[in-house]
C-alpha cells in the first residue's frame, strides 16, 4: 500500500486539538470530554470499604474536585507514574493536611470521613 506523506500531515493537522484550547471544567467530567496531559481514574463509594454504590470518574490533573456528600470511600484505578491524589478535610486543595495516594492498580481504599476535597498532581 502506498500512502501519501502530505495528505496524512493534512489529516492530523486538521484533526489536532490543543488542550490549551479547551476550557478546564471545575467539576467532574466523562471520558469523552478529557484533553488534559495527565488523568485519573477513581471510584467513589457510598459505603467506607469500597464495596457499595460505585460511582467511576476520570478527572483531569490540577482541579480541587470536591468529594460527592453521599461519599465514604474512593479507590484509584488508574493514574499517570510520578502522580499522586491528595485528599483535604478542608474546603478546598491547600496545605491543610493532604493523605498521597500514589500506588493505583493495588486496593488502596481510601476512608473520606471528614474529606471534602481531593486533587491530583503530577
Amino acid at each position: 500500500m502506498h500512502f501519501s506523506l502530505s495528505l496524512i500531515l493534512t489529516a492530523m493537522a486538521t484533526t489536532a486539538v490543543s488542550a490549551a484550547t479547551l476550557p478546564m471544567q471545575a467539576s467532574k467530567v466523562n471520558t469523552t470530554e478529557l484533553a488534559a496531559a495527565h488523568v485519573f481514574s477513581l471510584a467513589e463509594f457510598t459505603d467506607g470499604h469500597c464495596t457499595q454504590g460505585q460511582r467511576d470518574w476520570t478527572l483531569n490533573e490540577g482541579v480541587c474536585y470536591a468529594a460527592e456528600s453521599n461519599s465514604w470511600s474512593l479507590d484509584i484505578w488508574y493514574m499517570d507514574p510520578g502522580c499522586h491524589v491528595g485528599l483535604f478535610n478542608q474546603g478546598n486543595c491547600g496545605n491543610d493536611g493532604t493523605i498521597a495516594i500514589s500506588n493505583p492498580g493495588t486496593y488502596q481504599c481510601a476512608d473520606l470521613t471528614g474529606i471534602t476535597h481531593y486533587q491530583l498532581y503530577c
